[in-house]
């Protein structure tokens, strides 16, 4: 923790434990409220800080002195205890500030997760409320490294995942995968988890190998990605992310959001997709593979290749896939 530029409460806070700070707290209220309202106001302060003390806030009824970062984000804190399910803070949307607050509270608040329950609760609450409410995706990758910090301190990171990926952003998967390189056995386990990365699907593959392997396969799948909304409070094997085929095989690109096709198809592109949905699932994934490649390497090759039926395009495909992953 930066210990930089720590405001008068935050120092005394870390000074001891939270039951003393409380003490201190009230002892200063009762000394002069005037200059605790001015303490409590600085632009240093720090969440936490004010977390443990809005009990003790509450109690001396001093609410409605504070500024309107402290006033909002102990109404946050309120309605999400209140209320359990952040889906009910529209109460608070109508705000144009709440969002700023919320940034504060998470910024100045999550290098403090893991020390106490109460806390890491409402911060999984600012960031649902931020990822999936305000669609703020800048703090994507902080909340990254914070599901992999809490998952080493055997802390449960279900929340955290279901907000990170309810994003319904590529840049997520990316993010995971850089832990496939961390030296901890932990980071390696959870990333395979959360990414559905299955190292037995791939020949002889060395765990130093695991990172570089998926980033491959996500370079090549990614047009044709889309996120299923599975997540660890429903299944204990989610897979956050599937691939649309029947796009691969015709190289067009998919929303992430709901994983159709993003442009019309014409009318022979139609017959060759109604083709590709008779065959098998494992005709499938050969035929979308093989497709993809010679699409990369070469596009008139491709076309002259998508003019034969769809038995030519598997016999060529199968000659000429032996061996390819």
């Amino acid at each position: 923790m930066n210990l930089e530029n720590l405001s008068y409460l935050d120092n005394l806070r870390l000074k001891g434990s939270v039951h003393d700070f409380k003490l201190d707290f009230i002892l200063l209220v009762q000394e002069n409220e005037k200059k605790t309202i001015a303490y409590l106001n600085d632009d240093n302060l720090r969440f936490p800080t004010l977390f443990d003390l809005i009990p003790e806030i509450d109690a001396y009824e001093i609410t409605r002195k504070l500024n309107l970062r402290n006033k909002l984000a102990i109404k946050i804190c309120h309605i999400t205890h209140t209320y359990r399910q952040v889906e009910k803070i529209d109460k608070l949307s109508s705000d144009k500030n709440t969002i700023q607050i919320l940034r504060w509270m998470f910024k100045t608040g999550v290098a403090e997760d893991s020390t106490r329950d109460e806390l890491d609760q409402i911060l999984d609450d600012v960031i649902s409320l931020l990822i999936v409410h305000y669609h703020d995706y800048d703090i994507l990758p902080d909340v990254a490294d914070l599901i992999f910090k809490r998952n080493r301190n055997e802390k449960l990171v279900h929340d955290l995942v279901w907000s990170f990926f309810k994003s319904n952003d590529p840049i997520t998967l990316k993010l995971v995968s850089d832990f496939l390189q961390s030296k901890e056995v932990d980071d390696v386990q959870l990333a395979c988890k959360l990414l559905h990365f299955d190292p037995n699907n791939f020949k002889n593959i060395h765990p130093q190998r695991y990172f570089h392997t998926y980033k491959k396969w996500l370079e090549e799948n990614d047009p044709y990605l889309y996120f299923t909304g599975e997540s660890l409070q429903l299944t204990s094997d989610p897979n956050p992310c599937k691939l649309n085929m029947e796009a691969k095989y015709l190289n067009k690109s998919v929303s992430y959001d709901s994983g159709k096709l993003t442009k019309l198809l014409t009318p022979i592109e139609k017959k060759h997709l109604q083709d590709f949905q008779k065959i098998s699932s494992s005709d499938k994934e050969l035929l979308s593979n093989y497709s993809n490649k010679i699409y990369k390497d070469d596009i008139r090759t491709w076309k002259k290749w998508m003019e034969n039926d769809i038995v030519d395009q598997l016999q060529t495909a199968k000659n000429s896939m032996e061996g390819y992953r």
